[in-house]
């Protein structure tokens, strides 16, 4: 059939093929013919081939033009069985001057329509389990790193015709579908699309929908879980219906017959972690542990509970509760945050490596100095468990360092004030008994009072210190107390961490912040060798001349924060499968570049200097003293170890050091073996109570008393602190009544110790005294072992003290220790003429000294008489106090054990006496002169 010149134009079929022209050849195949002529806006709109069908019947078309046509199937041209030869041309590149524009398919084939020729589908329409990869290379569809198991989702599964165009259309059983003519009904209905694999490999298995002839959503969709084995590769196939084979006009095939397909080539991978292997049928998969259970070995049999500490599990995940940390992803060795739980917050979505914001490192113990984890700095200042934003808080910082060393110096300087001014007194009083001017006796002892209360309160709270380390519900307004002057350095080691965090080349960061610490001690010396040179310049000596017991009292106050810090640095913490030190816990302990080198040219340096050969040395120093009995300006220099003591004890201060040594190490090395710790500090503190109760080591019966009290709280504060954490660490109101016992026990014999080196006074006389007063007496009286007050007359020594002669001594003496060499025994000799060969001469200036104090006794008495009675009395006493010392020993020592017992024992209290003496004006400060005196009131 020829057809020339010929115009055909909106011509239209709505049941059958073929728009303009319909040709079918059922036995030859025929030849159509067509020349110069035009196919224009013809329609079939319910079947194929918009302007010509053609079925066994090939095609040549010249110079014609087929535009705008429209048909379900092949909107230009449809065609079976036969390949026209236009077609076979224009796919070489030769149009023949023909021209395909603007026809439409609905279906598929917008030009020309025929067998479609090829399955596609997009790589974004590919569902993955997370970690599988997927690619396309050579038409092939590649997917890597899945396993045996898993699931495959292919949305959108296309089939292209020939002009690679998807096919479209709606639903078979939508009502649209039936409107179609019954040719294209038959065709859409055959279209499907499977998976299909090796059949004859038995260990492959492939279950879900596999089949599917449902085009939905703009394709064809199909899911897929395959079995196979683990590191095995496998190929699926995308598979369409079998389509019928096209030939040329030569006979030779141009369109196979058979099946169109996709090839997905899949590497299986070993199983992951939180997997295990499950045998199905002859196939190995890899199942993840289901909700509730977890696995992280790829040697698990089977998937294990979720542990109590996690709030969820799922496959490798687990979901840790509030208060756990765990070193990382890969492992089930869940640990309780013992040490502070607050930080370890894993449930918390902005939560880094189990902690919150700021902290890092086992446990979530420390804080992120250097920025590296959380993006800034994070350092300790006020609570030792709380990380604070070096950014935020610069003030703060500044007013915390300055704030601490402000009421450490404050106390330590004040204890050192007391000292120093007591061993004033005592040479003062030691020169007057030598002079025979009056007798002080055991007044003198009693001047140790303060020095020894005090030293009985910094060992209380250095203990209690470190015998409550392990609890950390107790209110930080009780702990920073307890802490600041117990063991300080906690608190200042970290305490300029936002400083050290500029400067990362300060490593390892333990080593600065402990030499920081030493910062402390050498600027309270800085500042009395400061305050000691300013009074220099007023011509007040007395701070440079005790410089040496100064510092003996520095550093017997901060021996035990030196080797509590020492220990730490060499002890290490295991946390997990790991250990760490102590210091730092960000570092694994004896680190080859952040721990070890140190241990040998710090730690055990530090140890050995500070806490053998110092104690060693200064041991030496007192044994030497009081074997050899030095002079009392030697005496009085080392007279901070041994005084208070007994004779026989001197050395007490020195054991007390190795007791204070023994419970630092079993705080420290023992901390993490709570029981263990606990039983043997009792021990420790049962066995220095027991040496305490048996020596008695203090000469005065109250201060022993005193230590035993604070041995006895001690030990009552670690079992209730033990008590807390183990007993009762669940029932909330029973932990606050233990800690509220813990702090009102220990705030009240602060308080008494307070009481006693304030030495509170209260007149004797019930009319002299107010209201406070008066029931602080009726306490006292009633319990005279809780408080200690001194009953105090009215009437004073320095009545007595107004005698001129007297008073000319005493000036002679302060013009001596101001003016002359104070440790040169020869020139206080010459300067008093009571050189050896002059003995005589000062025998009869001592007789006439008494004479003339006795006249003056009778010449001044109204000054401090009030009737005949008292006037006899004070004779009597006056006669007492001067005495020649050497002819009365025996009823001095009777005296001193009255004094004794009238002291602690008696209801009826001590008369205290005062006598300021006063330099010349050049001098700014007193020297102050305290004498005690005691009576039996009747």
């Amino acid at each position: 059939m020829i057809i020339q010149n010929s115009k055909f134009y909106l011509n239209t079929c709505k049941q059958q093929n073929g728009g303009a022209i319909y040709i079918q050849n059922k036995i030859l195949m025929g030849i159509l013919h067509i020349d110069s002529s035009q196919f224009i806006d013809n329609k079939a709109f319910l079947s194929s081939g918009g302007a010509i069908y053609l079925q066994n019947n090939n095609l040549i078309i010249q110079n014609s033009e087929i535009l705008s046509n429209i048909a379900q199937i092949g909107g230009g041209i449809y065609y079976t069985q036969i390949l026209p030869d236009f077609l076979i041309d224009l796919q070489n590149g030769n149009s023949n001057n023909n021209t395909f524009m603007h026809n439409i398919g609905h279906i598929y084939g917008q030009n020309f329509g025929s067998t479609l020729r090829k399955v596609y589908i997009d790589l974004e329409n590919i569902e993955l389990p997370s970690g599988s990869q997927k690619s396309q290379q050579n038409g092939d569809i590649q997917i890597h790193k899945f396993k045996s198991g898993d699931q495959i989702n292919f949305k959108k599964i296309q089939l292209i015709d020939e002009e690679d165009n998807p096919i479209k259309f709606d639903n078979i059983n939508s009502a649209n579908f039936n409107l179609l003519s019954l040719d294209v009904q038959a065709l859409l209905q055959q279209i499907s699309i499977s998976i299909a694999w090796d059949q004859e490999n038995e260990q492959i298995q492939c279950i879900g929908q596999l089949q599917t002839k449902q085009y939905q959503n703009g394709g064809y969709s199909l899911d897929v879980q395959v079995f196979y084995k683990p590191l095995a590769n496998i190929i699926l196939k995308i598979e369409s219906n079998i389509l019928p084979q096209i030939k040329d006009s030569q006979g030779n095939i141009a369109v196979n017959s058979g099946q169109i397909e996709l090839n997905i080539k899949i590497e299986l991978d070993q199983c992951s972690i939180g997997e295990i292997f499950v045998q199905y049928g002859n196939s190995i998969a890899c199942q993840q542990c289901p909700e509730g259970k977890y696995s992280l070995s790829l040697n698990d049999k089977e998937c294990k509970e979720c542990p109590d500490s996690a709030a969820s599990c799922k496959g490798s995940n687990i979901q840790l509760k509030r208060g756990y940390w765990r070193e990382n992803e890969n492992t089930d060795n869940i640990l309780y945050c013992s040490l502070n739980p607050l930080p370890c917050q894993p449930q918390l979505s902005t939560s880094k490596f189990n902690c919150d914001e700021g902290y890092k490192g086992p446990l979530c113990q420390s804080c992120d100095t250097y920025g590296k984890i959380w993006g800034e700095s994070y350092a300790q200042m006020f609570n030792p468990n709380f990380c604070y934003k070096c950014s935020q808080n610069k003030i703060k910082i500044i007013t915390f360092n300055l704030l601490i060393f402000i009421l450490i110096s404050s106390y330590v300087l004040f204890i050192l004030k007391r000292i120093i001014l007591q061993l004033e007194i005592k040479i003062v009083g030691y020169y007057l008994n030598k002079l025979d001017m009056i007798y002080l006796g055991s007044t003198l002892n009693q001047s140790d009072r303060s020095q020894i209360i005090s030293k009985i309160l910094t060992d209380h709270l250095q203990i209690l210190s470190f015998v409550c380390t392990f609890t950390v519900n107790i209110p930080i307004s009780f702990t920073l107390p307890i802490q600041l002057p117990g063991n300080t350095f906690t608190m200042t080691s970290k305490s300029i961490d936002c400083v050290f965090s500029k400067y990362q080349n300060l490593q390892p960061l333990w080593l600065f912040q402990s030499l920081w610490s030493f910062s402390l001690p050498l600027g309270i010396s800085c500042l009395y060798l400061l305050i000691g040179i300013i009074c220099k310049f007023f011509k007040v000596n007395i701070f440079i001349k005790y410089f040496r017991t100064a510092a003996l009292f520095i550093y017997f106050y901060f021996f035990p924060m030196v080797i509590n810090l020492a220990s730490r640095s060499i002890n290490c913490i295991t946390i997990g499968d790991k250990k760490y030190l102590d210091l730092d816990l960000s570092i694994e302990c004896f680190d080859a570049s952040n721990h070890k080198p140190y241990i040998f040219f710090y730690s055990l340096p530090l140890i050995i200097i500070w806490g053998i050969l110092i104690p060693v040395y200064l041991f030496y120093k007192v044994y030497i003293i009081k074997q050899k009995k030095q002079s009392i300006f030697m005496t009085i220099k080392y007279s901070f170890f041994f005084e208070g003591y007994k004779d026989k004890y001197y050395y007490w201060e020195f054991w007390m050091l190795f007791y204070k040594t023994n419970l630092i190490l079993v705080s420290e090395l023992l901390k993490q073996n709570l029981q263990v710790k606990v039983s043997i500090m009792n021990l420790v503190l049962l066995l220095y109570f027991y040496l305490l109760v048996k020596s008695k080591p203090f000469t005065i019966q109250y201060f022993n008393n005193l230590q035993q009290k604070s041995i006895i709280l001690c030990i009552f504060s670690l079992n209730l602190c033990f008590i807390s954490i183990v007993g009762v660490q669940n029932n909330l109101t029973y932990e606050l009544i233990l800690i509220i016992l813990l702090i009102f026990a220990n705030l009240f014999f602060i308080f008494i110790l307070l009481i006693g080196l304030s030495r509170l006074l209260i007149p004797t006389k019930k009319e002299d005294r107010n209201f406070i007063q008066n029931v602080i007496f009726q306490i006292t009286k009633r319990y005279p072992q809780i408080l200690d007050v001194q009953l105090q007359n009215k009437q004073k020594i320095k009545s007595l003290l107004k005698l001129r002669r007297v008073k000319l001594r005493i000036k002679q003496l302060i013009k001596y220790l101001k003016g002359y060499d104070f440790y040169s025994s020869q020139s206080l000799q010459q300067f008093f003429n009571i050189k050896k060969t002059q003995n005589i001469s000062e025998l009869h200036k001592t007789q006439e000294i008494t004479q003339i104090l006795s006249s003056e006794v009778s010449d001044e008495k109204n000054i401090f008489v009030k009737n005949n009675n008292t006037l006899q009395k004070l004779r009597n006493q006056w006669s007492y106090y001067t005495r020649n010392t050497n002819s009365n020993q025996t009823s001095l020592k009777t005296s001193n054990q009255n004094l004794h017992a009238i002291n602690y024992e008696k209801d009826d209290y001590i008369m205290e006496t005062q006598n300021s003496l006063q330099n010349s004006k050049n001098i700014t400060r007193n020297i102050q002169f305290q004498i005690q005196l005691s009576e039996n009131q009747n």
